[in-house]
């Protein structure tokens, strides 16, 4: 019986795994002295069933030898199996019977009786299942793919997922497994081997994979130019031809050309190379090329063709204009003009852009470019091909660029935000800096100047030329600064702002520039002081000083005096204001000379009269007029008194006075003949001075310069004096210094709200007391707000935005603007739009044609005019310009065929524009020449098989799809059936015909050679092929035959077989040739081998030996072929055993090979099978009592065969009849194609479901149908049907409808109407139609009554779902049936399927994956609908649960013991899908891993699972040596437990462990040490000696000790952190910079193994800055002012100052130095400063060469000061002595105020004494006067309101004793005023106090006046004599009477900044890891104070 060699196998397989495994090695050998006392079984007795376990334990005493004592055993093998151990063994009953099982050692015996009862209730066959299948050799062709199965004997439904494929070579075929099915897709000649196993199997299944070359696929040439046509002018053209279906070594340089025929001359030039030709066209004329190939039957012929026409090929986009917006990509595909596609490279345009800074190519495929912006701007895309003459422009405006997002911390910077000049002044340089520039930026600097002219004009106020500057650079985080220059001069009084603006910056920087007047003077001049007059006598020196005044007088300046004479007798030695002046010698006579001192700061050049005699009297009496002053500068409305000296004029006289002494008396010369002139009244005016004739008021009235003389004639000679009188315009006279401010912080940026920034200003000429009225304002302070200290402020942002802050005071000339922007650094401005021209792109021209005009326009220019256009041709020899205008107009005249380019420009635009003009000679000629082509010169078909060719029409401007004939040589070979440009060839005969296509636009016919071959082709790789795969044997001595065969091969090779057997014990075989002898041994399965030298691969033949069982028992079935419709319901199949008893129905099992085909249930002897889809599936029934299994063949088909519904039809002359085709459901595509024998009678066409037959002409024909794979054109089936057409009666009635063919939308309605047409119809024949349909699943009709039909005129129809219907309309008066053909689209009726129809589980298992198919879902939304129903088989209780609901795939959990139906349901469908679910209970031994690797001295727990829980496990070692131990730590009530294994020693062995209920389990143990160190991120990096770097690392063992080591250790250090579970991180940490990259190495070791290296790795380390920085830091300083600007990187140096700068870098652990310093001036020409570096200290000192610029100021220091007062007096007579005087109360006179001093003199006339003559110089009280001549107090007294005490004498008369007394009735008096002891007065205010200080007597002049300090100072004034005959001269003194006071000159103590200017740069040169980093600058300022520097 089958049964019992089953169990014979499995016994033997069990004792042949512990033979191979050396199973028993792992007890040890029992030592000869091991005694034991007693050994029996537990039980004497034992009873089991067929199928049914059981143990018996055995005790040994004593009990701890027991594990050593190996026993022998002995029983009868064919009723039992016994699993044996020491402590008892496992029985299993095989058969029915009794056995005696003894076991014995050392003389001991126990012996136990097992008797085996028949089958167990629960009795489960063990059957070794194995793989087969009904394929074993494929043999296919590349490409093709074809789907094969497996099936597992013995198996079931719930293995279907247990399947494993794999292929041997994948270069030969790919596979796609699915469960039991697999997809095989054959890729390239060769052969493979597929290996299918299964967990459940034995042995592997082999699939052989033959891939043949397809015979039909023969060598040919082929080539897309069959028709080469070229212009006579072209170029020359390669072609290239193809060898198809070539060998694999065929090579292009076999190619053979050659020209076969050609006219009188070769009308054609060529040069080969391989399959490529080059063509070059040498006349008019055609020739034929021929191509050879020796892997080629047949030749290629190419007709060349060269005739003069223009092709005219050109490049056309589909834009020519396109915009980039951010990084937006956009597409630009180009076609080629005037060419077929196929004849030329698509992948052949090339692309280029103009300007890739505006823009790039990210990338091209064929004709399509992807474009993306990089920069704001336009560039031009160029695109070419060799096809094409010209080039194409596509013009790309960018815009919204990041990269041109502008970084608003750039910022234009100056020191100069004011700039005062004049006309006619000197240029002056203006320096600027743009902050965070960079070399190259000095050229983007962009200015503007806004002129505003005082007198309203349009005149430039200013003219500026700019340089591009050079590039400097600063530190501060490595800011760069760019510096640009310009240079101004003055042109036109006003002002003007310069506005600098550059590409880096967001915001512009404004430079306020006033032009003054010509004449305005912008700072104090210097003057000079001295006499005008020397009297030397001849031989005779003199020294003379010039004093050189001024309030801008600098130290030195006394060194520039030059002195020049006019008289060369006279020599002079100078040193500086001094000069040693030696008169001509003795003899020489009079002389009068002029000196001329002058210097370049003085207003004007003194002049000196040198006279000179040779004796004092002569010298006395040189009469001259000059003067010590001859220049005066007034402005207009000023006066000036020009005073003019005299020498020699004077006589005198010898009188005698009272007391008779003589006395000379001067007798004063009359000047009243004076004569004063003016050059220009217009200038000035002049009056003489009537009192003193010398002396003439000059007022100014305009401004100019004009000469004003005095002139004095005496006995005819002429003595004059002249002045040079020179008026300033109004407000031109500017000295003071103006006060503006300056910043280098223009922008301040603040990241977010809240951030706050300090910014400074320098508030040049601003006295620091009025620092606190500078006012900072912002204009939105929603955006930030501003608070003001003096020069500094603090800005906080409020919101993110832009604003800006305005910096005034009321002294500033200029509004500082600061702007403030919170947010983003960098902004993204608006493109400037793009000035472009825009015009046709293409001109497309006949050369006899007519001008055509081409317009152009500005796109993006708003200008009115827009004038200017400009259009040139680049070849006039195929069109002109004939004429063109400005505005945009050109008229286009074609002269010759041929491509001409147009460039349009306009001065307004960048950007020209290309228009490319194709002219050709006729349209004909532009639209090519056409000619037929195909890409199968050469087709092969094979015999019986056919094959779809198609060609095409080159160079047609439309798809030609008629006109086409075919045409065969030989149609017994091959026929041609043709439809258009493609036909079928069909292979008849083996041989050659030539097949000629023309087409009816073509002038050349096309001819295809075609071959019908052989498609058999293995001999190039023959194969094994066995009759079968499976053979089932009796175990006998008789021998059963098998057939090999050679695919492929011959029979020579018969003899050549190999065959042998894998097991001969259980079978032996012995080849004879071919032919294999095999014979059964024993019961077992083994495998037969056949093998051949000429196969690639053996063939396997699985033998299943059985042993000979005397049984009359069989399996009975009641049919064992069963043929279904997928429409039908289910079946139930019972089987029986013949002769068996009634308990044996629960021993059947059943299987299937596959499960897709139908549903399959079964219970007992009892099957329910339901088809699913069609397809064949084989049942297998199986029972332990029979000896042969029974198998059922299942075919499920709806159509059999392919054919009409019908062998006949009759029709109605004139009307349709649709037939339903019966067309059988196959795994390949298919079509159906229709055809008539005689098309006259009627036609045919239709769907591959339905058939349309119209009825043409009365007569009998056939019509026929051919079923045809889509994918090969090969006909799979073929069917026909009559036709008979009868003959309409003449009188007979028709049914018509307008339309008979519908299409109707799923769910839609569709009215149908029909009309009874004909004789005798009356109008109630209409309603009576009657209507029905075929398929009322897809169409239903309303109002359908039960029999199917409708009657009436007109039907109401609705499509119920998709798919196709037969409306039939009849009548009984109509001759036929009128039926309409509706279609409903879509796709079909929802159907639910499951992957299983049957699932066997285990209690307490996981659970199986169950897969659900919805065929023609609309979405995968349709698996969230499914309906989940779970139905329970008899009383059990919940069998299983369907979890994860909702999707394609649910998982069907096993809950309790039974068998359930799971099914789902959409609810809108009444599809069903079903599947039986069966759950067992668990009898099973699974270890978590089937392997396990424990490394020594490791211990490790090993999971395993038991059911049930309760079972008695055996554990058993195999092993050679002890490698590990083992311990059970036992299981749980669920069954789970853990065994506990430690490894020893490395090695390897296997645990073992068995259930009493024969489930085992097998454990591979692994001893080895599990090494492995990895190391985790990046190994190779380059970091900053600041940073540090992470490695991470994995090792094993986790206790590995890890070092590092380099050979560079001195750059960096490291740590370890362990997180103890073998993973880590290594830190390391630089210490200093390296040049280059050092090796690092990581080393793990194991300490438990003699430190074995357990991995090493490596780390590619370099620390290195890629740039440093130079610290800097300002470390003492000579001076206070001096700083540097940290921020900024900006060093101001104070005047006089010196600086000491400490350099470093400042990244920290660097190898870099500063290497040099050195100072730079900005004019190298000027010595700024010194400067010394000491490199090994990195000190740096810098000192300003020019001093420090101290001013000093003069002040008076007061002792005591007595301050004046007034007291009435009372006197007794209207004399001075009166006798009596009473004094009042004091009245304090304002002394600073209200006292000045007074010159006065005039002649009083006496009528009776000498006229009084009254000089007086004197104090006066201003208070006191009414007017310019007398007091107010009494009006009548010119001396009253003077000032005298007594003791300052200043009134001279005739009577000088007189003293008048002030006021009449007041006396003055002084008293201290103790206050004012030790306090001090500057010098100005000191001088200007006429109460204290007396500026002297001025020179004659008004005979009265005022006179101040200031009049002298302004040279108003000159000091001399005053007075009648200059009587009073007094020299400037202190008014000690009034003061006491000391002199002091100390150091101005104002820090007002009075300039800051760039003098030039401190260049840091760095060096770096060795190398010279580069030169940084550090921009210099000179800031210039007048207080001292300390």
């Amino acid at each position: 019986m089958r049964n019992k060699w089953n169990l014979i196998i499995l016994f033997f397989m069990v004792l042949q795994l512990f033979s191979a495994c050396n199973f028993f090695n792992s007890f040890k050998k029992v030592k000869e002295d091991i005694k034991i006392t007693e050994l029996s079984f537990t039980k004497s007795n034992l009873s089991v069933s067929v199928g049914e376990m059981a143990y018996i334990a055995i005790t040994i005493k004593p009990t701890e030898v027991q594990k050593d004592v190996k026993l022998d055993w002995s029983y009868d093998k064919s009723i039992i199996s016994v699993d044996e151990s020491s402590w008892g063994a496992t029985i299993t009953g095989l058969k029915e019977g009794q056995t005696n099982l003894k076991c014995a050692y050392n003389g001991y015996v126990s012996s136990c009786v097992i008797t085996v009862k028949g089958f167990a209730e629960t009795y489960e066959e063990i059957v070794d299942p194995y793989i087969y299948s009904n394929t074993s050799i494929i043999q296919t062709s590349p490409g093709v793919s074809e789907k094969v199965f497996v099936s597992l004997y013995g198996g079931t439904a719930a293995d279907i997922d247990g399947y494993s494929w794999t292929i041997d070579n994948p270069s030969v075929a790919t596979i796609e497994p699915t469960g039991q099915y697999c997809m095989i897709t054959a890729k390239e000649s060769g052969y493979a081997r597929i290996k299918i196993t299964h967990s459940k199997a034995t042995y592997p299944y082999y699939i052989g994979i033959y891939v043949f070359e397809d015979a039909t696929n023969i060598g040919y040439i082929t080539t897309s130019d069959n028709i080469l046509t070229m212009n006579l002018e072209d170029d020359e053209r390669t072609i290239s031809v193809n060898l198809i279906n070539g060998k694999k070594d065929s090579s292009d340089s076999s190619f053979s050309w050659e020209i076969i025929n050609e006219d009188s001359k070769c009308p054609i030039k060529y040069e080969t190379n391989g399959n490529k030709a080059v063509i070059t066209p040498n006349q008019s004329g055609s020739c034929t090329l021929r191509v050879t190939h020796p892997d080629s039957i047949y030749p290629l012929d190419i007709l060349c063709r060269v005739i003069s026409v223009v092709k005219n090929v050109y490049i056309e986009p589909d834009n020519t204009v396109i915009t980039l917006s951010g990084t937006t990509e956009q597409t630009v595909k180009s076609t080629l003009k005037n060419i077929d596609i196929s004849e030329y490279d698509i992948d052949g345009f090339t692309y280029v852009l103009d300007n890739y800074n505006v823009a790039e190519i990210v990338g091209w495929v064929g004709n399509e470019v992807m474009l993306q912006g990089k920069a704001n701007g336009s560039c031009k895309l160029i695109i070419s091909h060799e096809k094409s003459e010209y080039t194409r422009e596509v013009l790309v405006i960018v815009n919204g660029q990041l990269t041109d997002a502008i970084d608003s911390s750039c910022y234009i910077t100056t020191n100069q935000n004011y700039i005062r000049t004049k006309i006619g002044a000197e240029g002056t340089y203006l320096n600027i800096a743009l902050k965070g520039g960079e070399v190259g930026d000095e050229s983007g600097f962009s200015w503007s100047i806004k002129s505003t002219t005082s007198d309203g004009s349009t005149n430039d106020v200013i003219s500026m030329e700019t340089t591009n500057g050079t590039v400097i650079h600063s530190r501060a985080a490595a800011m760069t600064y760019t510096n640009g220059q310009a240079f101004i001069e003055p042109k036109y009084e006003g002002t003007a702002v310069i506005t600098v603006t550059h590409p880096k910056v967001v915001y512009p920087t404004e430079i306020l520039v006033k032009v003054l007047s010509e004449d305005s003077i912008l700072e104090e001049p210097l003057y000079f002081a001295g006499e005008g007059l020397i009297r030397l006598l001849n031989g005779k020196s003199v020294e003379y000083e010039v004093q050189l005044k001024g309030e801008n007088k600098t130290t030195g300046d006394e060194n520039n005096i030059i002195w020049n004479c006019d008289n060369s007798l006279i020599k002079l030695n100078t040193s500086a204001n001094i000069a040693n002046i030696t008169a001509p010698s003795l003899g020489t006579g009079n002389t009068i000379s002029n000196l001329t001192i002058s210097h370049n700061k003085a207003d004007a050049d003194k002049k000196v009269m040198i006279l000179t005699a040779d004796t004092e009297e002569e010298l006395a009496n040189i009469k001259a007029l000059y003067s010590d002053k001859l220049y005066y500068n007034i402005g207009i409305g000023d006066e000036a008194y020009c005073m003019t000296n005299h020498v020699g004029f004077d006589d005198t006289e010898i009188k005698i006075d009272d007391e008779g002494n003589e006395y000379e008396d001067i007798l004063s010369y009359d000047f009243s003949s004076a004569v004063w002139t003016v050059k220009d009244s217009s200038i000035c005016s002049i009056e003489k001075d009537n009192f003193n004739p010398l002396t003439c008021k000059v007022v100014g009235l305009k401004a100019g310069t004009t000469t004003v003389a005095v002139s004095i004639t005496e006995e005819g000679k002429i003595y004059s004096c002249s002045y040079e009188i020179t008026v300033y315009p109004e407000g031109t006279v500017q000295t003071e210094p103006e006060v503006y401010f300056t910043t280098s912080q223009n922008v301040i940026n603040l990241s977010a709200p809240g951030k706050e920034k300090s910014v400074n200003i320098s508030a040049i000429n601003l006295s620091s007391s009025k620092y606190t009225e500078i006012t900072w304002t912002c204009e939105n302070e929603s955006i930030a707000n501003v608070v003001a200290n003096g020069e500094s402020a603090t800005v906080t942002a409020v919101a993110e935005g832009e604003t800006i802050i305005y910096v005034s005071h009321p002294d500033s000339q200029n509004r500082l603007k600061i702007y403030v922007r919170v947010g983003s650094e960098y902004v993204i401005q608006d493109a400037t739009p793009v000035i472009y021209i825009s015009s046709q792109d293409v001109i497309t021209l006949l050369k006899d044609d007519a001008a055509q005009r081409l317009d152009a326009i500005l796109v993006n220019y708003t200008e009115a005019d827009k004038s200017g256009f400009s259009f040139t041709i680049d070849n006039e020899n195929v069109a002109t310009i004939s004429s063109q205008t400005t505005n945009g107009i050109a008229y286009i005249k074609p002269v010759g065929s041929g491509q001409a380019e147009i460039t349009i420009t306009h001065p307004k635009s960048e950007i020209d524009k290309k228009v490319l003009v194709v002219v050709g000679n006729s349209a004909e000629e532009l639209a090519g020449y056409t000619y037929l082509t195909t890409g199968a010169n050469v087709v092969a078909v094979g015999e019986g098989n056919t094959k779809t060719v198609s060609v095409s029409v080159k160079n047609s401007e439309e798809i030609i799809l008629d006109g086409y004939t075919w045409t065969s040589s030989d149609p017994g070979v091959v026929s041609v059936i043709d439809q258009g440009s493609t036909a079928v060839f069909t292979g008849n005969s083996i041989g050659t015909a030539i097949i000629t296509v023309t087409n009816k636009d073509c002038a050349y016919p096309l001819q295809i050679i075609a071959q019908c071959v052989d498609p058999i082709a293995a001999a190039a790789n023959p194969f094994i092929q066995l009759t079968s795969s499976v053979l089932t044997l009796n175990v006998s001595s008789s021998y059963s035959s098998i057939t090999a065969d050679l695919v492929g091969g011959t029979e020579a090779d018969f003899s050549d077989f190999v065959w042998t057997s894998n097991d001969t014990s259980v079978c032996v075989v012995y080849g004879q040739n071919e032919v294999g002898k095999i014979r059964a041994l024993q019961e077992g399965t083994a495998y037969i081998t056949v093998s051949h030298p000429k196969a690639a691969y053996p063939a396997q033949l699985l033998v299943v030996c059985d042993k000979v069982e005397e049984s009359e028992c069989y399996i009975s079935v009641p049919s064992s072929i069963i043929n279904m419709k997928p429409t039908d319901s289910a079946q139930t199949i019972t089987a029986s055993l013949i002769n068996g008893t009634t308990t044996d129905k629960y021993n059947f099992t059943w299987s299937l090979d596959v499960y897709d085909v139908i549903d399959f249930v079964y219970s007992a002897n009892v099957c329910t099978i339901e088809p699913k889809q069609q397809g064949q599936a084989t049942i297998t029934i199986h029972h332990p009592k029979s000896a042969y299994d029974q198998q059922i063949i299942v075919t499920v088909q709806e159509y059999t065969t392919f054919a009409f519904p019908q062998e006949y039809v009759t029709i109605t002359q004139g009307t349709v009849s649709f037939e339903t085709m019966q067309v059988p459901n196959t795994k390949v595509s298919t079509y159906v194609k229709y055809s008539v024998d005689n098309s006259e009678i009627c036609s045919i066409s239709g769907t591959k479901n339905t058939a349309q037959i119209t009825a043409i002409s009365p007569g009998t024909t056939n019509v026929h149908a051919e079923l045809i794979a889509s994918s090969t054109g090969v006909v799979q089936a073929s069917a026909e049907m009559m036709v008979y057409v009868k003959e309409a009666p003449a009188n007979a009635c028709y049914i018509t409808s307008s339309s008979t063919i519908y299409t109707v939308q799923k769910g839609k309605s569709q009215t149908l109407s029909a009309n009874l047409t004909g004789n005798g119809v009356v109008t109630s024949d209409q309603q009576n139609l009657k209507w029905s349909s075929s398929d009322t699943d897809v169409i239903s009709i309303a109002g359908i009554k039960t029999d199917g039909t409708v009657t009436g005129q007109s039907i109401y129809i609705t499509a119920v779902k998709p798919g196709e219907a037969l409306i039939t309309c009849s009548h009984e008066k109509a001759a036929s049936d009128l039926q309409f053909y509706v279609v409903v689209p879509g796709t079909g009726e929802k159907t639910i399927s499951f992957n299983k129809s049957f699932i066997t589980l285990v209690k307490g298992s996981s659970g199986t994956t169950l897969k659900v198919n919805i065929e023609n879902a609309e979405s995968t939304n349709d698996y969230g609908e499914l309906i989940w129903t779970v139905t329970n088989v008899g009383d059990a209780n919940d069998v299983c649960r369907v979890m994860g609901q909702g999707g394609q795939n649910v998982t069907i959990y096993p809950v309790n013991v039974g068998e359930a139906e799971v099914m789902a349901q959409l609810p809108d469908s009444s599809s069903v899908a079903k599947c039986t679910v069966k759950v067992e209970a668990d009898k099973s031994f699974t270890f978590e891993s089937n392997a396990i690797k424990v490394e020594p001295y490791e211990v490790k727990k090993v999971k395993y699972v038991v059911s049930p829980p309760t079972a008695n496990l055996t554990w058993t070692k195999n092993q050679s040596d002890e490698f590990f131990t083992y311990q059970d730590l036992g299981c749980d009530e669920n069954g789970v437990g853990f065994v506990e294994i430690e490894g020893m020693k490395e090695g390897s062995g296997n645990l073992y462990c068995v259930t009493d209920g024969n489930a085992k389990g097998n454990l591979q143990v692994r001893v080895a040490w599990d090494y492995e160190f990895s190391l985790t991120g990046k190994t190779m990096f380059t970091i900053k000696p600041t940073e540090t770097a992470e490695v991470g690392y994995k090792v094993n063992p986790s206790y590995s000790d890890i070092t590092i080591s380099s050979a560079d250790d001195e750059y960096f250090t490291y740590n370890r952190i362990d997180n103890g579970d073998g993973t880590g991180k290594i830190i390391i940490t630089p210490i200093a910079e390296c040049a280059d990259a050092i090796t690092i190495v990581a080393t793990a070791t194991n300490p438990n193994n003699g430190d074995a290296i357990v991995g090493s790795k490596s780390i590619t380390a370099k620390f290195q800055y890629s740039k440093l920085n130079p610290y800097i830091e300002l470390i003492s300083k000579i001076g206070k002012y001096s700083t540097y600007d940290i921020t900024n990187g900006i060093l101001k140096l104070g005047d006089g100052e010196t600086v000491q700068l400490k350099f470093g870098i400042e990244e920290k652990s660097s190898t870099g130095r500063v290497s040099q310093v050195k100072f730079v001036p900005i004019d190298t020409k000027k010595t700024y400063a010194t400067d010394t570096f000491v490199s090994n200290s990195s000190l740096y000192t810098l000192s300003d060469a020019q001093g420090d610029k101290i001013e000093y100021t003069t002040q008076y220091r007061i002792s005591n000061l007595y301050v004046p007062y007034k007291q009435s007096v009372s006197v007794t007579n209207n004399t001075n002595s009166a006798s009596s005087i009473s004094y009042g109360n004091k009245v304090y006179v304002n002394w600073k105020t209200d006292l000045k001093w007074r010159a006065y003199y005039k002649t009083e006339e006496h009528l009776f004494k000498d006229d009084e003559i009254h000089d007086y110089f004197g104090l006066a009280q201003v208070s006191c006067y009414k007017d310019e001549e007398y007091p107010y107090i009494y009006g009548s007294s010119w001396w009253q309101g003077f000032y005298t005490d007594g003791s300052d004498p200043n009134y001279q008369d005739n009577d000088t004793s007189t003293v008048h007394l002030v006021d009449g009735g007041a006396v003055w008096g002084l008293e201290e005023d103790i206050s004012l002891r030790n306090t001090v007065m500057s010098e100005e205010e000191f001088l200007n106090c006429a109460w204290l200080y007396c500026p002297g007597t001025p020179s004659k002049g008004k005979t009265k006046l005022w006179v101040t300090y200031e009049d002298f100072q302004k040279s108003n004034l000159i000091q001399g004599a005053y007075g009648t005959n200059s009587k009073i001269n007094k020299s400037a003194h202190v008014m000690t009477q009034h003061v006491t006071a000391t002199k002091e000159q100390v150091v101005c103590t104002d820090t007002t900044l009075k300039s800051s200017s760039l003098i030039g740069y401190l260049e840091v040169t760095i060096e770096h890891l060795g190398k010279n980093q580069g030169v940084i600058s550090i921009p210099v300022y000179y800031n210039v104070r007048d207080c001292s520097n300390q």
